[in-house]
């Protein structure tokens, strides 16, 4: 503690709490609900307090102290935890909280026709479809609309014919997001299909398409956050290039890891993207601030737009190689059949990028100046960054 600076002290300190509350959690399956059922609701914070850990443990790491061994010794400690939270896949069958159960079941329109000499036919099929309690229903020679089968909200059925209706129906425990029928020919016959487009996040049905866009938006609700902390104090202890570096490590490291985005590691894969989102935005704060340093006012303009250009072409230069790789894998020795050679060609570009990123940051490493004026953290510091943001808030309200 005695090396580490007030700025530090104070991160520690967020990082011990940290620690303590992820420590926390691991007792939490051990507590009885009636006596610390307050307690338990910190299990719904777990997510947050697993990445905050990470996020301290790279954070030390960066800076060669050795803080990182809190963060590391608590996620070792909760390891099994950890595993639970994320999905680390092998050549096993994932057996994890995304599988769904479907059931198929020819009806015979409910025995309407006395085919079998038994009574409330449809009552002992709704009674063994709740017994077998699937996730999905898939129902054949469906004839009776008024069917109902609890627990099962979404409902698409298509019926058919001219004197009695009858075809197919599909019961759902999860949101139906898409659907529709391939009627064939005959006046009662035909095809349903219907996509629940969701996918288990800590025992939420999310559709998978937002998924994403949530964790974004909470990305740069940090980002906005803390980006004027950080760029205050980066600005008045004159290390913006040791910040940068931080958060540019961070996204790339990030970035290759998302080689490991599947559904059976979703969650690996989600907190991946965050980081990645994490370091990206963060570093362009601090690569954006060192404008005023490297160019006079009538400059700026010029330098910045010089500095996007060749920014953009040497994406657009990674863009199409990637693109190549994907559309045609086995001019880059990826084989396999068409689809899995090109889904593995997808995560050979995350990590292409990760290193692209990190390898071509290093010219901006070397050649930005590190600023000669040093001070010490205060709260005044803390804040300036914030009173800056106020303040050109105020001019663009005026």
């Amino acid at each position: 503690m005695k090396n580490l600076g007030l700025f530090e002290k104070f991160l520690f300190f967020i990082n011990s709490v940290i620690a303590f509350l992820f420590l926390g959690t691991l007792l939490i399956p051990y507590l009885s609900p009636s006596i610390f059922s307050q307690f338990s609701i910190l299990s719904l914070f777990s997510p947050l307090i697993i990445i905050a850990n990470i996020l301290f443990l790279f954070f030390w790491i960066a800076k060669l102290k050795r803080q990182f061994i809190l963060s590391l010794v608590v996620l070792i400690i909760g390891i099994d935890s950890l595993r639970s939270f994320i999905n680390f896949s092998n050549n096993s069958r994932f057996l994890g909280g995304n599988e769904i159960s479907i059931i198929s079941y020819n009806v015979r329109l409910f025995n309407i026709y006395k085919w079998i000499e038994e009574d409330n036919v449809n009552t002992k099929i709704r009674d063994f479809l709740n017994e077998k309690n699937p996730d999905i229903i898939c129902l054949q020679e469906y004839q009776n609309s008024e069917f109902k089968i609890h627990n099962y909200p979404y409902v698409y059925e298509k019926l058919r014919g001219d004197n009695l209706k009858y075809g197919q129906a599909i019961f759902s425990k999860y949101p139906i997001i898409n659907k529709g029928s391939v009627d064939f020919n005959s006046s009662s016959n035909n095809a349903i299909f219907s996509d629940i487009n969701t996918i288990n996040i800590l025992g939420y049905q999310v559709k998978n398409t937002a998924v994403i866009s949530f964790l974004t938006a909470v990305a740069f609700l940090i980002i906005a956050s803390f980006s004027p902390l950080l760029s205050g104090i980066a600005d008045y202890i004159g290390d913006k290039k040791k910040f940068m570096k931080i958060f540019v490590y961070i996204g790339s490291l990030s970035c290759i890891g998302l080689y490991w985005f599947e559904l059976e590691t979703i969650y690996l894969g989600l907190i991946f993207y965050f980081l990645a989102m994490i370091g990206l935005w963060s570093s362009l704060v601090f690569y954006n601030s060192y404008l005023p340093d490297i160019a006079y006012p009538e400059q700026q303009d010029r330098a910045s737009a010089r500095g996007f250009s060749y920014g953009y072409i040497g994406s657009v230069i990674l863009l199409l190689a990637n693109l190549a790789m994907i559309m045609r894998p086995s001019l880059f020795g990826i084989e396999g059949n068409k689809i899995d050679a090109s889904l593995q060609a997808m995560k050979f570009s995350f990590v292409s990028v990760g290193i692209w990123w990190a390898l071509f940051s290093q010219y901006s490493f070397y050649f930005l100046p590190k600023s000669n004026h040093k001070s010490k953290i205060t709260k005044d510091i803390l804040l300036n960054g914030y009173r800056k943001l106020k303040s050109v808030f105020i001019q663009l309200k005026n």
